[in-house]
Parts: C-alpha cells; structure tokens; sequence
C-alpha cells in the first residue's frame, strides 16, 4: 500500500507541476521565471520558451539532480520539478496540451521513481559500494551554486536604486 501511494503521490506532483508550468501560472526553475513575461507579452513564442526551459533545465538535472538522487537513495526535486519545467513548456498552450502535459508528466514522475530505484538496486549489487563517491559528481555545482553572488546578473545590478520600463513592470518613475 506504501508502495502504490509513493507512485500515485510522485504522478501527481509530475502531472501538476507540468499542468502549471504548461500554463505559464509556475515554475520551478529560478532561471525559465524571468522570461516567462517574455512570452506573456508575446515578445517570445513558445517554441523559444520550450527550447530556453530546456537549455537552463536539462543540464541541472543531467549533472546535479540525477547522480544527487542515486547517491543519496532519495529523488531530489530538483529531478522533477526541473523535468516538468519542460515538459510543461514544450507541450502547446491549450486546453488539449494542458492535459497532455499532465498525462506526461504523471507518466515521467512514476518512470523517475521506478527507474531510481532499479538502478539503485542495480549499485547494490556490485561489489564495491560507490554510491558516495557518485554523489561527488555533483559537489562542484553545490559549491558554484553557494559562491554565486545575488547580484552577480548585471541586470540586477542596474536595476539597483532606480526603476525602468525593464525592472519595473510599472514603468519608470519620476525620482
């Protein structure tokens, strides 16, 4: 019963992240929330958001929520959040994508959980237990992640003290 309720609790979340992401209400991705206005205000078409989510997306995943994820015998939400991030995007923005986006994002959430486990199962019977040292694959972009300074985008910098049209969805100000 534990088991079943682990598949249809990660599902749900894969259908639902996808489902939000799909109609631009959420993301996880740090790096896709500023460019979602560019496609709100029809200053970027979808098939530039799908391939954005994609090109910030799967390297983090690929590098730092995968081997995290076997290593620690848990899924990172990184795994998901990050996956249906694209997903979301990458299916069209429509009724009929909104529930296409949910169905794959159901079906890759039960596939992350079935595949994490097989291959964790599959390191167990090895001889030599190198799960540890797998989770050092990762330590670097920890690292990165923890020294990047806040105000290290330069758009953030001149935005800084003062308001315009890009910084400020308001407009300028008169100070």
């Amino acid at each position: 019963m534990e088991t079943i309720l682990r598949y249809v609790i990660i599902a749900a979340v894969g259908a639902l992240a996808s489902i939000l992401a799909n109609q631009s209400i959420a993301v996880f991705n740090d790096g896709l929330r500023p460019v979602l206005p560019e496609y709100l205000e029809k200053r970027m078409d979808r098939k530039a958001l799908a391939a954005t989510s994609f090109a910030i997306g799967f390297g983090l995943v690929i590098g730092y929520g995968l081997p995290t994820s076997i290593a620690a015998s848990i899924i990172l939400i990184h795994c998901i959040l990050l996956t249906t991030d694209i997903i979301g995007t990458w299916c069209p923005d429509t009724k009929k994508g909104m529930i296409v986006s949910g169905v794959i994002g159901a079906v890759y959430g039960v596939a992350l959980l079935f595949g994490l486990q097989v291959i964790i199962d599959l390191f167990n019977l090895l001889p030599v237990n190198f799960l540890g040292s797998l989770g050092q694959v990762s330590a670097g972009i920890t690292l990165a992640f923890a020294i990047f300074p806040a105000d290290g985008c330069p758009a953030v910098r001149r935005c800084q003290g003062h308001h315009h049209r890009r910084c400020d969805p308001a407009g300028p100000s008169d100070r």
